[in-house]
């Protein structure tokens, strides 16, 4: 929910309050909101969550709330209520790619999620996030996001945790936060007065007498809901008696049941237990499953324990009444149930809340609908919803019926297993669907089970031919495009196929194997072109323009990649589109033509702007830092590409290509130890080509760097094994002075085996590729070892005239409003452009050039 400027007085609201303001509570958050992080903790019928909506009500602050549940551990069940809690038209936009980058589990998908906010929310503007319930949360990674988005809150924004618990996240925070910057509000505080308690009363008409009053106040403690309850029984019985509230501490659901279930007539109650079935009560679900305006106006007769926000508008359910309920579900009969849960899953498929949809498909076992769902949502479909929706096809009956009589359950099933890296199993599951496909009779619908499992199969066998170098994925296509019926949808078959890491999944360096496979996705796309929609198309001059990028024949790639880029984006396909000018803006820089490279960026730019192309954002981004890094401008790589390495389910998936960008980015600021550590913990895993090879290179010149000879060889040596058969020559030649010198003290040490004329040629051409590049980005050389120079950034200048003053990293970092990392980083990239190696230097440099004369502080 995000609550606008003020709340609306209705009195279904009203009524949630009971009319009835606690000035002292009010005060309490009034003070708690100036802080960063809020930790509303209290046990159960305390009245954590009524005395915080309570002050928003009356503030009219800018509210985004969240009622979380035990189905929020799903984190992509978590995401999409988060999203939808942006109600506001004008977050519109943000919504839509908080949708496209996914849960944030990654340190650079939460930078992500971090620039898009702060963009969207007005920086003078206060809002208030609250998490309901977030006892609830056990999966760590979602525990981890909410710690780590308390942490980077600004002053005008604050974070309330409403918790029956003291959260774990407590002991997590505090070494980061002040403890002036929580604010805890517990059972004590939440406790009614004896002054309170009256006040309620005589609000609501009940007269104390005072002896009764102290009864009242040893009997509940304070505690709202047995304060609650026992108003209720009082409204009824005026005459105050004893037993009530004896009763009261002995059994809370007897008297639930007694005066807020038995009370109301058997058709709301029937239809309270059916509300009981589902989490997300929106007024729209709550109409179509009631769909009686008698029953609906009779929910308000339990208004103590189910409510209307008119804000999220939702009923909200009390969890102890909600508890109460589900132990009665026994009474409604199957139809009740199916009903209940088919209007539930039409509802919220149609207004995109997918988990639950998932959830309440299978409590109807239609498991057909689950696969479709997916179908129309993803292409590579996220890990945590593959994970469970291939736990619930596990669960599925199985047998003839769901494999020979639905369409997309089989396709999902081995779409899900190779989403999680299952591909033998997969292939397996889907030669056994092939079979019982091939022995039903002839008809469109045969034709379409078969077409789609074979474009199935046709993908795993892309994936396992990098590790067993047989390229015979063209004929599944081949099939698919056989049994595809003409009359079929295109657009449903047309997908974005993903490029990511390279767009050549080869594995060994055979001599010959990339041709092999170049030609494998030729044959495919002859089979790709008619009805099943131009998939793949423009692939094969991508992997051909690669090809010749990487062996350093730049004028004959650049009009194959523009060939791949046209015929692409012709047919929609934008991950191809995406990779053909990214390799267009390398070729751009390597042959000196910067004008080419930036326009081939903004060509990227444009494709962020297609509705289909869900992660165009993230690869305009990946493009960006790309450039910078090649410019020598490491500060301007956009954040998120600048964190730590992201766990990579399968190499051939998108978050290889963000790790190579964060590598290259490690090796341009210096950090090579954080280079050497990918490539420990993820260099063995690489089974792409390309990557291999350049993973072994940077781990060659980082290890040169801190002096570790020997391994600098090994590395560099493996390097050139796997490039070699195939003249791979451009992935060192591109590594620049760094390559010269290493290159220069290969050629001294013959205990390897590399030829020295390989060695002279990539030594020459890494100098030639130094000096054009420098000469490019504006440098001036005079002779090898001259001192190159680029002008420098404002922000690099604020830096060094700090460290003209005297000022230390931190001393910077307080001054710029910057990290000490970012000085760090800074530091480094002017060292590079200056030339330099300290700071002694950078100042004489800087001072000589009249740098600082043209500066204003």
């Amino acid at each position: 929910m995000f609550v606008g400027d003020a709340f609306d007085n209705s009195a279904a609201g009203a009524a949630y309050v009971r009319n009835y303001q606690r000035a002292r509570v009010d005060r309490l958050y009034e003070h708690a909101i100036r802080h960063r992080l809020v930790l509303v903790t209290a046990n159960t019928g305390y009245g954590k969550t009524s005395s915080a909506y309570a002050f928003i009500h009356k503030s009219g602050l800018a509210t985004m709330w969240m009622q979380l549940s035990e189905h929020d551990n799903s984190e992509s069940h978590f995401w999409e209520n988060y999203v939808h809690t942006f109600t506001s038209a004008e977050f519109e936009p943000l919504k839509k790619l908080l949708t496209q980058i996914g849960f944030p589990a990654s340190d650079d998908k939460f930078s992500q999620y971090v620039t898009l906010v702060k963009r969207a929310l007005p920086a003078n503007r206060q809002f208030i996030f609250v998490l309901d319930d977030f006892h609830l949360l056990h999966n760590q990674n979602i525990i981890s996001f909410v710690e780590k988005m308390s942490l980077i809150l600004s002053p005008m924004r604050t974070l309330i945790l409403i918790s029956r618990t003291l959260p774990d996240i407590n002991s997590v925070i505090t070494k980061q936060l002040s403890r002036s910057s929580i604010f805890f509000i517990e059972e004590e505080e939440l406790r009614f007065t004896e002054e309170e308690i009256e006040g309620y009363f005589r609000e609501l008409g009940i007269p104390l007498l005072p002896e009764n009053l102290q009864s009242v106040v040893r009997n509940t403690q304070g505690w709202a809901f047995a304060v609650n309850l026992t108003a209720q029984l009082m409204k009824k019985n005026p005459k105050f008696e004893q037993h009530t509230l004896n009763a009261i501490k002995r059994n809370i659901m007897n008297l639930i049941e007694k005066e807020a279930y038995l009370c109301i007539p058997e058709k709301v109650q029937r239809t309270l237990v059916r509300l009981s079935l589902i989490t997300h009560l929106s007024a729209e679900l709550v109409e179509l499953i009631v769909d009686d305006d008698e029953i609906l106006e009779n929910l308000h007769q339990v208004n103590s324990y189910i409510r209307f926000d008119t804000h999220m508008n939702m009923y909200m359910i009390h969890h102890m009444f909600l508890e109460f309920l589900e132990q009665k579900q026994d009474i409604l009969t199957d139809e009740e149930k199916r009903d209940t849960y088919r209007k539930a899953a039409d509802w919220c498929r149609e207004n995109d809340y997918l988990i639950d949809a998932i959830r309440y498909c299978e409590m109807l076992g239609a498991y057909e609908e689950i696969a479709q769902l997916i179908y129309s949502q993803y292409m590579q479909v996220p890990a945590d919803i593959a994970r469970m929706v291939l736990d619930i096809f596990k669960r599925a009956p199985e047998g003839q019926e769901l494999i020979l009589n639905q369409d997309y359950f089989p396709l999902m099933y081995i779409r899900i297993m190779l989403a999680m890296g299952m591909f033998e199993e997969g292939m397996e599951r889907a030669r056994k669907y092939e079979k019982g496909f091939l022995s039903m009779p002839d008809s469109e619908g045969k034709n379409f089970k078969l077409a789609h499992n074979y474009l199935a199969m046709a993908a795993a066998r892309q994936v396992m031919a990098i590790s067993d170098g047989v390229y015979d994925f063209d004929k599944y296509y081949a099939l698919a495009d056989k049994y595809y019926p003409e009359s079929g949808d295109k657009e449903e078959v047309r997908k974005d196929y993903p490029v990511c890491a390279w767009a050549l999944w080869v594995g060994t360096p055979d001599k010959g194997a990339i041709e092999d496979n170049i030609a494998a996705i030729e044959r495919s796309i002859a089979h790709t072109s008619g009805p099943i929609g131009g998939y793949m198309k423009g692939l094969d001059d991508l992997a051909r323009g690669e090809l010749l990028m990487l062996q350093n024949d730049l004028r004959a790639a650049e009009p194959t990649l523009s060939r791949a880029a046209a015929a692409a984006r012709e047919c929609r396909q934008y991950d191809i589109t995406a990779r053909a000018f990214l390799n267009l803006m390398h070729v751009g820089i390597f042959t000196g033509e910067l004008q080419k490279a930036e326009q081939a960026l903004d060509e990227i730019r444009t494709l962020m702007n297609e509705p289909d192309y869900a992660i165009g954002a993230a690869v305009y981004d990946i493009a960006r830092g790309c450039f910078h890094l090649l410019k020598g401008q490491p500060e301007l790589v956009p954040e998120w590409l600048c964190g730590n390495y992201t766990h990579c389910l399968y190499e051939s998936f998108f978050e290889n290509l963000v790790n190579h960008v964060k590598m290259r980015y490690y090796y341009a600021t210096r950090n090579y130890y954080d280079v050497l550590s990918y490539v420990k913990e993820q260099g063995s895993k690489e089974v792409l080509l390309y990557s291999k090879i350049e993973v072994k290179i940077f781990e060659a010149l980082c290890s040169r760097h801190v002096k570790r000879n020997e391994e600098a060889v090994a590395s560099f040596v493996e390097a050139y094994d796997l490039a070699a058969p195939n003249g791979l020559d451009l992935l060192f030649i591109s590594r620049g002075k760094d390559m010269r010198t290493l290159t220069t003290s290969l050629q001294r040490d013959r205990s390897h085996h590399i030829p020295a004329e390989w060695l002279k040629t990539i030594n020459r051409k890494s100098s030639a590729f130094a000096k054009q590049h420098s000469y490019m980005l504006g440098s001036q050389h005079q002779g090898d070892d001259a001192v190159g120079y680029s002008e420098l950034s404002t922000r690099e200048m604020e830096v060094l005239y700090d460290i003209s003053q005297g000022l230390s990293r931190s001393e910077i970092a307080a001054n710029r409003a910057l990290s000490v990392n970012t000085v760090k980083m800074v530091t480094n990239s002017l060292y590079d452009k200056l030339g330099v190696s300290n700071i002694a230097s950078a100042i004489r440099v800087a001072s000589d050039r009249g740098l600082f004369d043209a500066f204003t502080p």
